[in-house]
């Protein structure tokens, strides 16, 4: 199955067209339907659908957007009944609760998965790209969503929707961070390889908690430093007053550039249900997908700025990592590519091989 899903039909593209016309971007109007009305599901909804999601509660709103959307398209016969981190499943079952029916959908991330999806690595690569231009060609001209979306069904036995471009990944701390040397010793909330990374250039110890308990393991110093998205996620989850309230205010530090330019998520949806929908309500939660993302990266890009004036206003230094800190992670990337992630499977020597013709023609290696 491919995943290159974005040429779509005229009408779809009307009715995609129809959704992205949205009222604003103040949070308080995402109570409202796409039309500026507050809507309940149609009683008569054909299908009924619950979708777990592995983000906090606070960022509900954005999953919310996306059943909006599919009650829309399809007027209001699916309806999508949306959980967040932990209330349904663990964020680690969220994948196998699909598939077996537990929940109708998901959406998760590659990299919550490396226990049994080695592919899910790549979502997780230091300085890698340097915008979300190079992740789009990356995964849809390049071939690397073929891959990984090949792997995500064969691994969990699920339909994949599609991927994301979303949020940014940088790096929040409790104390002063200015250059990789700074995080010496430190505990840090981190997936490899970036983790791996930061154990070989600074001796920093890597753990990772799931959305609901970065709070209070930042705030009580059980965490030196985190990253969960960009300054706008980590004021949605009040990550910021964490990371002073239990020292002193102007002694945490935002970091970037970001090492993440976009992260690379997916909706997913059990086979059976899948095949219950008729053709055209399946288009539209894949189509959906699509018009989800491009609203979501834009709220991101809208708030990010206000985000970090909030940090600056609560204590928090925002700080750029020096070129030679950035240009080293790149390089230890480039080689734990290739000596640890590339053998892993066929599979990852052939995501391998597609980065590294992207970063060649990107002009970056």
């Amino acid at each position: 199955m491919k995943y290159n899903k974005w040429l779509i039909s005229v009408g779809l593209i009307a009715a995609l067209l129809a959704v992205l016309i949205l009222p604003g971007c103040a949070d308080e109007e995402m109570a409202e339907d796409l039309n500026g009305e507050d809507v309940a599901a149609p009683a008569d909804a054909e299908y009924v659908l619950k979708l777990q999601h592995s983000w906090g509660a606070a960022e509900n709103h954005f999953f919310e957007h996306y059943a909006r959307i599919v009650g829309n398209m399809s007027d209001g016969r699916i309806e999508i009944e949306v959980f967040s981190d932990g209330e349904l499943v663990a964020t680690g079952e969220i994948p196998d609760a699909v598939s077996s029916g537990i929940i109708d959908m998901g959406h998760t991330h590659p990299q919550f998965h490396l226990d049994v999806l080695d592919e899910g690595y790549i979502e997780y690569v230091p300085f890698l790209w340097r915008d979300v231009d190079e992740v789009m060609a990356a995964l849809w001209h390049y071939g690397v969503a073929d891959l990984l979306g090949e792997a995500v069904e064969e691994k969990f036995d699920v339909v994949l929707l599609d991927f994301q471009v979303d949020d940014l990944g940088a790096l929040l701390f409790s104390s002063p961070v200015r250059s990789i040397d700074d995080m010496a010793g430190m505990t840090i909330n981190i997936d490899p390889p970036l983790a791996d990374v930061l154990r070989d250039q600074a001796d920093a110890s890597a753990v990772y908690y799931d959305a609901e308990d970065l709070w209070y393991n930042l705030n009580m110093g059980i965490l030196d430093g985190l990253e969960w998205g960009g300054a706008k996620a980590m004021v949605d989850m009040d990550l910021h007053s964490a990371a002073i309230s239990g020292g002193v205010a102007g002694e945490g530090a935002f970091v970037r550039p970001y090492f993440i330019t976009a992260f690379i998520p997916f909706y997913c949806i059990n086979p059976d249900v899948w095949n219950d929908l008729p053709e055209d309500l399946q288009h539209i939660l894949m189509e959906a997908v699509h018009a989800n993302t491009i609203w979501m990266r834009s709220y991101y890009g809208f708030h990010e700025a206000e985000s970090m004036r909030i940090m600056e206003e609560a204590g928090i230094e925002i700080v750029d990592l020096p070129d030679e800190d950035v240009e080293l992670m790149f390089n230890e990337s480039l080689v734990w590519l290739e000596n640890e992630f590339a053998p892993l499977t066929p599979r990852t020597q052939e995501i391998y091989n597609a980065v590294m013709k992207a970063l060649e023609d990107f002009g970056r290696i």
